[in-house]
């Protein structure tokens, strides 16, 4: 088992649980795909991308299959509220929406990593998350793993991570864990949760 998500503050590493987030982890094998989306428009020079980098090693050695998606690379265009998705089970928007769903829904696991833009995620990622109204109907994502990474300047990651907590439930997913690093004491302190991010990798 473990805790749903650890932040790590400037003064001191806390880990805050919530039983209904406990889950049996499953025993990682090679077969196993891991996607990783990082969702900062900081892109190489992200906080958040330290620590999904972090987490996608841990489900490495742990002998999965990996891949890495920067969403922010990719043309996703607002939802129109249609609903002709749950008519068809498609979205009619020609952009790049359907080959990353594609890309989440042949994996196993999911990374999510997101800074903390006004205490809620990125508008890249909330962008991504709306299109996705077809996949919650469906449950599509039943069976699937998740976890939560996310960086922020002040504070603001306990309640991104709950946010895509219930966010990956309502797909369908089992979310598994998150960590979050509050940036406000410097650089550094993204460096203190990267182990904790390793982990949650290998045992999501």
């Amino acid at each position: 088992m473990i805790d749903q998500y650890t932040t790590i503050t400037n003064r001191n590493f806390s880990v805050r649980n919530e039983p209904k987030y406990f889950l049996l982890m499953p025993i990682f094998s090679p077969l196993m795909k891991i996607l990783a989306l990082n969702a900062s428009p900081h892109r190489k020079n992200s906080n958040t991308l330290q620590l999904v980098e972090a987490a996608l090693r841990g489900a490495s050695e742990a002998g999965a299959d990996t891949e890495f998606l920067d969403i922010c690379e990719y043309d996703i265009k607002y939802c129109t509220g249609c609903g002709i998705c749950y008519q068809t089970g498609e979205c009619p928007i020609k952009d790049d929406y359907a080959e990353i769903l594609s890309k989440m829904q042949d994996a196993d696991g999911l990374i999510i990593g997101t800074p903390v833009y006004i205490n809620a995620v990125t508008a890249q990622l909330k962008t991504l998350l709306d299109r996705m109204a077809d996949v919650i109907h469906c449950q599509a994502f039943t069976g699937k793993y998740g976890i939560v990474v996310t960086t922020g300047g002040g504070g603001g990651t306990d309640e991104v991570i709950s946010y895509l907590g219930n966010t990956l439930q309502v797909l369908g997913a089992n979310m598994c864990g998150g960590v979050g690093a509050v940036m406000g004491g410097g650089p550094e302190q993204c460096q203190l949760p990267r182990p904790k991010g390793r982990g949650l990798g290998l045992y999501s």
